[in-house]
C-alpha cells in the first residue's frame, strides 16, 4: 500500500462531490475494506507500507504489517512480502492483492482461492478494465512472480499465468483508481469503511 499522501493520485474526487483533501482517508478506508474481506477468507494477511497512519489502524483490524523494505515498487514490496509469509508460515499458498479492493467479498476471494488451488499452478485476476491485474495467486509449492503494473494482464498472459474468470469474482476485479471506477463501486456495493468517508450520515 502506498503512502497516504500519494495514494489515488487519478481519483479526482471534486467529481463525486466530495473534496480533494478526503483522497488519503478514503485510499485508507479502501485498503480497510479489502484487508477485512481478506482477513473473513484467508489465514494470515500481510500488508506491505510504510505509511505510519494506515500501518496501525490496518494493524488494529489484525492485519501483520511490514515495512516496505525494498521501496522500489509494487512488485519487488510484493516479493519482499512472500518472503516474509514463507519464512513464518512455510508452504503456505499465498495471494496477492491490490489494496483497493473496497467492494471485496470474502466469498469471492475464497473462490478464487480454490480455482487456483485446483489448478495447481500460478493464477491472476485482471481488472475491470481488462489490462491490469488485482490478484495474483501462488498455490503452494508454486513459483511466485506477480508483474503488476502498466498492462499487467498481457505480461501475465505471455508468461503463460493462468487467468480466472467469472461471474463470482466481480468485486475481486474492481479496483478504483477514478471517479468512474468509485461510482461502479457504489453500484456494486463497497464496503463499511469506504461508505463512512463516502456518506458519512448512513453510517451514524
Amino acid at each position: 500500500m502506498k503512502r497516504l499522501d500519494r495514494a489515488k493520485s487519478r481519483l479526482h474526487l471534486s467529481e463525486t462531490g466530495l473534496s480533494d483533501s478526503r483522497r488519503p482517508d478514503l485510499a485508507l478506508a479502501f485498503a480497510c475494506d479489502t484487508v477485512s474481506a481478506a482477513l473473513a477468507s484467508c489465514d494470515h494477511v500481510v500488508v506491505i507500507t510504510d505509511d505510519t497512519r494506515a500501518g496501525q489502524v490496518l494493524t488494529d483490524l489484525g492485519a501483520v504489517v511490514i515495512a516496505d523494505v525494498p521501496d522500489a515498487g509494487i512488485n519487488p514490496a510484493l516479493a519482499h512480502g512472500f518472503a516474509f509469509v514463507q519464512s513464518h508460515w512455510p508452504g503456505s499458498g499465498t495471494a496477492a492483492i491490490s489494496a483497493d479492493l473496497a467492494c471485496l467479498q470474502a466469498d469471492d476471494l475464497r473462490h478464487a482461492c480454490a480455482a487456483a488451488d485446483a489448478f495447481a499452478a500460478p493464477c491472476f485476476v485482471s481488472d475491470s478494465a481488462g489490462t491490469g491485474t488485482t490478484a495474483f495467486f501462488s498455490p503452494a509449492g508454486t513459483a511466485f512472480e506477480p508483474a503488476f503494473g502498466h498492462r499487467s494482464r498481457a505480461q501475465h498472459r505471455a508468461a503463460g499465468v493462468q487467468e480466472l474468470a467469472g461471474p463470482r469474482l466481480t468485486t475481486l476485479h474492481r479496483d478504483i483508481d477514478t471517479a468512474a471506477d468509485l461510482w461502479d463501486a457504489q453500484r456494486i456495493g463497497l464496503g463499511r469503511h469506504s461508505l463512512a468517508v463516502i456518506s458519512p450520515s448512513t453510517q451514524q
